[in-house]
């Protein structure tokens, strides 16, 4: 019997028939495998089980017993009406396996950091996502999708979590949407008129208010960020860093946090915006600093960089960037944009060193510049809210 553990989450593969016959050989190597790891989570993977009898489900009640911590995912039909008729989905968690889907000579729409975003048909999309995204985080994201869109949120609803390949992906029904950034490409004269309609997109998701606890707090989260490498900056610089972003208030304004022109998708007149993994609450600056890690600094050594990501030349991403700001500030652009610029490159470079982090992606010259950056910034400035 196969099995993998990862992070002290144990998954026990199930095949085949488990009946009268080999009952109890089947409960002898489950709990051999349990007995043998150090493990949080049980999950049985029922993908390749094709039948399972009253005695094989006398096996999960005694794990169940054992066990507070497991689930059973991956079912056909057939076994999970088994578990459903005889009471164990009121038990346990049992999941049924996913649809499979294939995106072969489908339309790429768009490709980022944690997938890519394929055409199925004129009126479905599937984002498949790269091999080292969970499952969990994935469903994370599918759940976070469907809380923006009841908070009013202007979103693409996801229909379902499906398996392409060995990877996950998660379906959406749109009809003729494109990304702003495909529009800009394609017709340059839309520039303007996509960067007005996409702050009108941040100043909404701004103006919506989340109870508390209902999404993370993107300052406790930055925090995270800048204790995992402190210890490579000055001591003076990381304690400064922290305190400027301890001193900044609980804020219940939501936040998308990568509101760019790949996550944009243009529906005739309405603006959509898709992946969610990133929303949260705060103040307003981590959502200008999102926006700068995207159009500017992740292109700061390389320039072919803003091409190769976004589709658009540096000096297009400038243009966005700039516009940008003066728009979302309006105003109070004269009097907070030269304090704006340096909060957002402060949390731009420390979202590049984080995403360098997560993605697995070796760029120490890029690394060196956002922590000089840091280094650089933190000192001269005594708040890091927008509006302070």
């Amino acid at each position: 019997m196969e099995y993998r553990n990862d992070n002290n989450k144990l998954t026990i593969f199930l095949s085949g028939r488990i009946s009268n016959d080999n009952s109890a050989k089947t409960e002898q190597e489950v709990m051999e495998i349990c007995d043998s790891n150090s493990f949080d989570r049980l999950v049985l993977d029922a993908e390749k089980l094709i039948y399972i009898s009253s005695a094989g489900l006398r096996v999960i009640m005694k794990l169940m017993r054992k066990y507070s911590n497991i689930s059973v995912i991956g079912t056909s039909a057939e076994v999970y009406d088994v578990f459903s008729v005889t009471g164990f989905t009121e038990m346990i968690n049992v999941e049924k396996a996913y649809r499979t889907m294939s995106v072969d000579g489908c339309d790429i729409i768009g490709t980022g950091a944690y997938g890519t975003v394929y055409r199925v048909s004129e009126d479905t999309i599937v984002k498949v996502f790269s091999e080292n995204v969970s499952l969990e985080k994935i469903k994370t994201e599918r759940e976070l999708a469907k809380r923006a869109f009841v908070l009013g949120v202007p979103t693409a609803i996801p229909y379902g979590i499906v398996k392409v390949g060995d990877r996950y992906g998660t379906v959406f029904e749109l009809l003729n949407a494109r990304t702003a950034a495909n529009i800009i490409i394609e017709s340059p004269e839309s520039l303007h008129s996509i960067i007005e309609k996409s702050v009108e997109l941040l100043k909404l998701i701004g103006s919506i208010k989340v109870k508390e606890g209902e999404l993370p707090q993107k300052r406790d989260v930055t925090i995270n960020f800048v204790k995992w490498f402190a210890d490579k900056l000055p001591s003076d610089v990381s304690e400064k860093l922290l305190g400027l972003l301890s001193s900044m208030p609980v804020s219940f304004t939501m936040l998308h946090g990568d509101c760019h022109i790949k996550n944009i998708l243009v529906q005739g007149d309405d603006m959509l915006i898709i992946d969610m993994d990133g929303l949260a609450a705060g103040d307003p600056i981590f959502e200008l600093g999102a926006l700068y890690t995207t159009y500017l600094a992740f292109s700061e050594i390389n320039e072919d960089d803003s091409m190769k990501f976004l589709g658009i030349p540096h000096e297009t991403a400038i243009e966005i960037w700039e516009t940008t700001l003066k728009l979302y500030l309006g105003d109070r652009y004269d009097s907070l944009i030269e304090k704006t610029r340096l909060k957002t490159q402060l949390i731009g470079s420390i979202n590049v060193i984080a995403t360098l982090h997560i993605i697995n992606r070796d760029d120490p010259e890029l690394r060196s510049v956002c922590m000089k950056h840091i280094c650089d910034i933190t000192p001269v400035l005594d708040t890091l809210a927008l509006y302070e």
